[in-house]
């Protein structure tokens, strides 16, 4: 039988009971009312707004890029997702196989004269989805969708007037801008910026490390509540309102993803009044979304850890005697063993019974 385990004291350690005394579990309440895992740990991925955006950026190709070969004839490709009508011989790369392919024919429909994600590519090998084979623009400034933080002031135009208007360098392509419009501390209670708010980072996990004996690594945390405004540009409002359900839909079928890698919370917010800007000569229509998104800050301090614990403890030579004492100006043997009647009892005259430190007298309006 093996022998248990025993501390320093010959005392016995149960594995089963026993937990690092240091750790310290966290729950925050979100939106609606749910709750984050007792489990969760601050070693899960992280992202603060910054990584948020960049991910939205990331994600948006891929969505962009997600096709669908034909049955029969592969070098048919559905690309539902593709939001702007590609040029005919523009360049597609296959990051697998690296073989570039080139659009011979943008196919659209013959009633509706519109097109629908068709098109027709030249290729020795096509694409597969089933080997996880995934495509790129050479040039995606030219195919996809722009995603940039606020409008920039600067259009694809080197060409301005006097009376700063840009001139029209053309047809614009799709874009889409986000901006910050509100930061706060994340809320700890059951609604999108609560009053009740965690103001400071708070200690969420420490960790030790074999890399740095005789060290701990305590992780502070701190939630922020964001609300993020996204416009969508385009010159026209029936595209306009097009990209912004176009978006939307995207964020619904991404967020998940955001979240997995490390973004608290998303929630659609409200959708504002369509507006146009006739700053430019080319005028623009744009259709604002706006999102909460919640993020998570952590801080990591390196803290040594207690190893000894001195305690000096001193002795009086003469023990004071406590068997007796004065209570009422009485003295009293064994104040400690007292009853509260026998307490009560040492405050009034033994014969009379009356208290003996002065008397209580209530008077209603001046009478007794």
């Amino acid at each position: 039988m093996a022998k248990p385990l025993v501390d320093k004291y010959e005392n016995r350690i149960d594995l089963k009971d026993h937990r690092d005394p240091h750790f310290e579990d966290y729950k925050y309440y979100i939106n609606y009312g749910a709750a984050y895992s007792y489990k969760k740990s601050t070693r899960d991925r992280n992202a603060n707004l910054n990584d948020a955006m960049a991910m939205v950026d990331i994600l948006l190709q891929q969505y962009e890029m997600v096709y669908e070969p034909h049955v029969t004839d592969k070098k048919l490709l559905l690309m539902p997702n593709l939001f702007k009508k590609p040029e005919e011989g523009a360049k597609i790369k296959n990051t697998v196989t690296k073989e570039v392919y080139t659009i011979e024919d943008v196919i659209v429909h013959p009633v509706t004269k519109m097109w629908e994600g068709l098109i027709k590519i030249s290729a020795n090998t096509p694409p597969s989805v089933n080997k996880s084979e995934r495509l790129q623009f050479l040039r995606p400034q030219d195919s996809l969708v722009r995603f940039t933080h606020s409008f920039p002031e600067d259009l694809p135009s080197d060409d301005q007037t006097s009376d700063g208007q840009i001139s029209d360098a053309g047809p614009i392509k799709p874009t889409v801008t986000y901006s910050m419009i509100r930061k706060e501390p994340g809320t700890i209670g059951k609604s999108p910026f609560h009053p009740a708010k965690e103001y400071k980072p708070r200690r969420r996990e420490l960790l030790r490390t074999r890399d740095n004996p005789g060290h701990s690594i305590e992780i502070y945390g701190q939630m922020f509540d964001h609300l993020v405004q996204f416009d969508t540009w385009t010159t026209d409002n029936f595209s306009s309102d097009k990209l912004a359900d176009w978006f939307e839909k995207f964020m619904k079928l991404y967020i998940w993803v955001l979240k997995l890698n490390g973004v608290q919370e998303i929630l659609f917010w409200q959708r504002l009044r369509d507006a146009a800007v006739t700053k430019w000569r080319q005028d623009l229509v744009s259709r604002t979304l706006q999102y909460f998104i919640r993020t998570e800050d952590l801080e990591p301090v390196v803290s040594k850890n207690l190893i000894d614990l001195d305690i000096d403890i001193g002795v009086k030579k003469r023990l004071e005697d406590l068997s007796e004492t004065y209570i009422a100006e009485k003295a009293v043997s064994q104040p400690g063993r007292l009853t509260h009647a026998q307490y009560k009892d040492l405050f009034r005259d033994a014969d009379t019974g009356k208290y003996l430190f002065g008397d209580l007298s209530m008077l209603d309006d001046g009478k007794p």
